[in-house]
């Protein structure tokens, strides 16, 4: 995407003045920690977090204490999943006014892969992404039953606090501020202020893990995961399963060809034979009957050659507005998510030609 930011510098840090954001960064400080050369800008429609300074790989850039952050250890005693906790611990730092300045950056809705119209899932050419996502609002309704008695919230509360804590809070899974890495302990979720602006991105081999957990400081920091430039943009991976977890909890697709890669492949999508997700192995299939699978899935209802023209022509994330923008931005991450899954397929087509079919095919798996 082509860079549209300005920044205005000023004092410690880079966000505008009078902004939410820059109340935020003053916020954290206040409370201890640390907020370094670092702005929140907005390139092609997209908010997210950049640098203000060249920053080497493992800069320290922030680091929000833990009274910044709203936390829930993993507990079973409480009959909830540790996303329901947090969901929890979120609706009543809303009805307590605590947290102010972070809830106050927060959005007032987080659109998700079950908000997506038929027509809309049918882009993805994934029948079993397309049916989890119809699957997630019946899940959501027993969520928020499950959770809506431990708080004093109402229903909108909880049902708006669940989408916050799904497209925003990060999980570790060694422990937390309790434990502060011990392997023994539960695994904790986190809301952390300023950090969760950084955009998601899968990082390349020989990168640093942005985010970790500062023992003395009692803190979530975040580091330069590799060397950046004045401008550069700072992500993290939010999670490392693919774009099938990624449109699920956030709604988007990332590119995934030319960087390393997490994908699971949607063996029974594409117009593949329903049993075949259970039956892909060589020795169950066969060579032949797995490349004339795959041959097929490749050539309807789409080729790959027509999707990557599609994605070419079709509009980007920065034009548009109101509802024509979110139709062509689902359209746009639709197209993304096909073109990865079919750039696999085409990689496992040309490993079984290879003299090892067997290993080939491991290596790319």
């Amino acid at each position: 995407m082509g860079c549209k930011a300005l920044f205005l510098v000023v004092s410690a840090h880079a966000f505008t003045p009078g902004s939410r954001e820059h109340a935020l960064a003053r916020w954290v400080e206040s409370e201890g920690g640390f907020v370094g050369d670092v702005a929140c800008g907005e390139r092609d429609g997209v908010r997210g977090l950049y640098t203000t300074k060249d920053a080497p790989k493992g800069t320290l850039l922030l680091s929000v204490p833990e009274a910044c952050c709203i936390a829930a250890d993993e507990d079973p005693q409480w009959g909830l999943s540790l996303r329901e906790l947090t969901t929890a611990r979120l609706v009543g730092s809303r009805t307590r006014g605590e947290h102010e300045p972070y809830i106050a950056t927060l959005p007032s809705d987080e659109p998700l892969l079950c908000d997506w119209s038929d027509a809309e899932l049918a882009e993805l050419q994934s029948p079993r992404l397309t049916e989890a996502a119809r699957g997630m609002l019946p899940f959501l309704d027993e969520s928020t039953a499950r959770i809506l008695p431990w708080t004093k919230g109402t229903e909108a509360d909880v049902r708006w606090a669940e989408r916050m804590v799904r497209s925003r809070a990060l999980l570790f899974d060694d422990g937390g501020f309790n434990s502060l890495g011990d392997l023994d302990s539960p695994a904790m979720m986190a809301l952390v202020p300023l950090v969760d602006l950084a955009n998601h991105r899968t990082p390349d081999l020989g990168e640093v893990e942005p985010v970790g957990l500062d023992p003395s400081a009692r803190a979530v920091t975040l580091a330069a995961p590799r060397d950046l430039k004045e401008g550069d943009e700072i992500t993290i991976c939010y999670r490392y399963e693919g774009n099938e977890k990624l449109l699920l909890d956030y709604g988007f697709a990332e590119a995934t060809e030319g960087q390393p890669c997490y994908e699971e492949l949607d063996l029974d999508g594409l117009i593949l034979d329903s049993t075949l997700a259970d039956t892909c192995a060589l020795d169950d299939l066969g060579v032949a009957r797995f490349r004339e699978l795959l041959q097929a899935s490749l050539a309807a209802p789409t080729t790959l050659a027509e999707d990557r023209a599609m994605l070419s022509e079709s509009t980007t994330l920065e034009v548009g507005y109101g509802e024509w923008r979110v139709e062509s931005v689902r359209l746009f991450h639709a197209l993304t998510y096909r073109i990865g899954q079919k750039a696999l397929m085409t990689k496992m087509l040309e490993a079984l030609e290879s003299d090892n079919p067997e290993d080939a095919l491991e290596t790319v798996r």
